[in-house]
């Protein structure tokens, strides 16, 4: 699968993103040696340190489909951001633990 259709799959999914307090929607998408997809969005609490970014629910539901962890090929980020977007320290932590293959790309859509 080429990169290009795996931003375009972000990119429709961003609309997903609940985000009622920062409005700043975020989409992921990996997919793996298996050709499997696997995508996730943020999802927002009022209780802010209870927000899921959509790096880490996009990565664990790849763990969430498999008997074994997948081998991750391709990753990306997108946000409705001018530049590229950076992960936060959190999934920054856990991508660097679940992505084995170093290609991830991150996207603006601005």
């Amino acid at each position: 699968m080429e990169i290009i259709q795996l931003v375009q799959i972000a990119k429709n999914h961003l609309k997903r993103a609940y985000v009622p307090y920062s409005r700043f929607p975020v989409a992921a998408v990996a997919l793996d040696a298996q050709g499997n997809i696997y995508k996730g969005i943020n999802v927002e609490n009022a209780s802010y340190g209870l927000t899921m970014c959509a790096e880490r629910v996009c990565l664990f539901e790849s763990i969430n489909q498999n008997d074994e962890r997948p081998i991750i090929t391709d990753f990306v980020v997108i946000g409705n951001t001018p530049s590229a977007i950076s992960p936060c320290g959190a999934c920054r932590q856990v991508m660097s633990e679940l992505l084995t293959q170093k290609n991830t790309y991150l996207f603006s859509i601005c």
